[in-house]
């Protein structure tokens, strides 16, 4: 089985990782934050439904995680060392990064710098779509000759 992903909510908006998820083999998850937010953009912007968004997210074996009190533990560890000011501004973004905080957990996002406390948990939807191959399995590396 392939490493567990953790979706932000604007990577639900590359139609080809939403494709290439229906034959990912692993657990892809989508934390109770950016459902929300996802939901928002689609239902008041794009007026969709919550069937309808539900749907899209079955298509693509994305599973909807609420929040534990270990999860808050891990936002609480993250923001040690960061200042009120920047923690208000960007609380969001600290409470679906607790979701890829500890291995095997990766993060899949367009915006890899605003989850730069992730370090090497983050990756965008190019880079692994480059990383795997059609069928949902890791790219085995071809040996130079």
């Amino acid at each position: 089985m392939n490493e567990p992903l953790v979706l932000d909510t604007n990577a639900l908006n590359s139609k080809d990782l939403m494709y290439w998820l229906r034959s990912y083999r692993g657990k892809v998850i989508l934390p109770i934050i950016a459902y929300c937010e996802f939901c928002y953009y689609q239902i008041v912007l794009k007026r969709k439904t919550i069937n309808q968004i539900d749907a899209l997210l079955r298509t693509s074996n994305i599973e909807i995680r609420n929040m534990s009190k270990s999860d808050v533990s891990c936002v609480i560890d993250i923001c040690q060392d960061i200042k009120e000011p920047e923690f208000k501004k960007n609380w969001r973004d600290y409470m679906i990064g607790a979701f890829a905080h500890l291995p095997p957990h990766r993060l899949n996002t367009e915006n890899v710098d605003d989850f730069e406390f992730l370090g090497n948990h983050v990756i965008d939807p190019v880079s692994l779509l480059e990383k795997y191959d059609n069928k949902g399995k890791k790219r085995k590396r071809r040996r130079k000759v």
